[in-house]
């Protein structure tokens, strides 16, 4: 029964003793609430109870846990093995991961779900959580089968969550929070359910039933950013802890810039010995450059004065050569033109052919040094591994040896060019 008072309304169970069978329209019905009744305070469960007067007038008294509803409400939840208490928190909801898709049902009201999304995305221009509004029947006769009906039709991988909403009202209203089969729907749900269903003192067994439970659908919607959030920073350092490294760091930092300029200094000096280094490298590298100029000039020198050692010794044997050759001419002559038995022809070509030996062995020094005249012999090193040049220089004994000599070591020294 509600008694309605101006703009106070009143919800009263009591026994059918205590209130007239039949109420005619216009009939007064006199109640005196003890305590007073505060109209701040909706939907509490009353019990009538006699006057103490005697004046046959009923009284009324808050008893919230008394009462027939009451006592089925009690019923109910020890056979969903519901707790006394609504979960406030959404740490079972995805532990490890972002509550990033949510399903909302919810009536007409705009208001109700603008009020669900500011909490959500306050101070935030990117909308992290994605939101589906549906509608349905959140009072009345149609409102269990059809908040029931959407709840079953969930399946784990539409959302990560299903928040039903609403924005209050009165204590009989909120009675299809407690019916079995809505109730059965929330705890056989395959999404987590969450409810913010408005202000009440009066917490429907649906909403104890649900993962979780929030007073105001803006509580709601911040409670999912604060939890996203918190997930983030999960595992994060606290300024504490930050302070502590940072300390720690800048301690390391000072030993690190101690060893850094005792490094500094050890790289300087190696430095330094380095130049000096360098210096006496290329000093040496100089000397060396010098000592090898000068060897290869003595090399030079020495190979120049056997080419002139071979063309003297050349010289000479074909002088000695030549007057040997010029006897036997002599001879070869006298027995020719002497003899009868040769005729003159015979005697004179035998004497020019002698003549004519005699003459290029005679020659031999000349034709010596025009085969060092007109090539490029005494410009060609005299290396290490030719040192065998000299003694052949010193076995030549006419310009024949010398050339093959010469050749022999353009061969050795440019095999390319053979």
């Amino acid at each position: 029964m509600t008694l309605i008072d101006g703009a106070a309304a009143l919800e009263i169970e009591a026994p059918s003793h205590a209130i007239p069978s039949k109420l005619q329209e216009g009939q007064q019905l006199v109640v005196t609430a003890k305590p007073n009744f505060d109209v701040w305070r909706r939907n509490p469960v009353w019990k009538v109870i006699r006057s103490s007067a005697g004046e046959g007038q009923p009284e009324v008294q808050v008893l919230p846990e008394i009462g027939p509803l009451e006592l089925s409400r009690q019923k109910v939840a020890a056979e969903f093995g519901i707790g006394p208490k609504p979960i406030r928190n959404l740490e079972d909801i995805r532990p490890t991961e972002k509550i990033g898709n949510v399903v909302v049902i919810c009536g007409q009201d705009a208001q109700v779900l603008a009020d669900f999304k500011r909490g959500l995305h306050e101070g935030d221009r990117k909308l992290r959580v994605s939101v589906k509004a549906v509608e349905a029947h959140i009072q009345g006769t149609r409102a269990v089968d059809d908040i029931s009906s959407k709840l079953k039709n969930l399946k784990s991988s539409d959302a990560d969550a299903v928040i039903i909403i609403r924005g209050g009202g009165s204590y009989a209203d909120f009675s299809v929070f407690d019916e079995r089969d809505l109730i059965e729907a929330v705890v056989q749900c395959q999404v987590p359910v969450v409810t913010a269903l408005g202000h009440s003192e009066h917490v429907p067994l649906a909403a104890r039933a649900a993962t979780a439970n929030f007073a105001v659908p803006y509580d709601a919607g911040a409670s999912i950013r604060k939890e996203n959030s918190k997930r983030y920073f999960d595992g994060q350092p606290s300024y504490a802890d930050l302070k502590i490294e940072n300390q720690r760091l800048n301690e390391e930092e000072k030993i690190w810039r101690a060893h850094t300029k005792t490094s500094e200094g050890l790289l300087e000096s190696l430095k330094r010995d380095l130049d000096l280094e360098r210096i006496k490298n290329e000093e040496a590298q100089d000397q060396c450059i010098i000592a090898q100029k000068s060897a290869n000039e003595l090399h030079q020198q020495t190979y120049r004065d056997c080419l002139t050692i071979a063309l003297q010794s050349i010289r000479l044997k074909s002088t000695i050569n030549g007057l040997w050759w010029s006897l036997w001419t002599t001879l070869i002559a006298f027995v020719s033109f002497s003899s009868g038995s040769l005729s003159t022809g015979s005697a004179v070509l035998i004497t020019v052919i002698a003549a004519l030996w005699t003459g290029l062995t005679f020659t031999g020094g000349y034709r010596s040094r025009r085969i060092l005249e007109s090539q490029t012999w005494r410009t060609l090193s005299m290396g290490e591994d030719l040192r065998w040049v000299r003694r052949s220089l010193q076995g030549a004994s006419s310009p024949r040896d010398l050339r093959w000599v010469l050749k022999r070591k353009i061969e050795i020294e440019h095999p390319r060019s053979r």
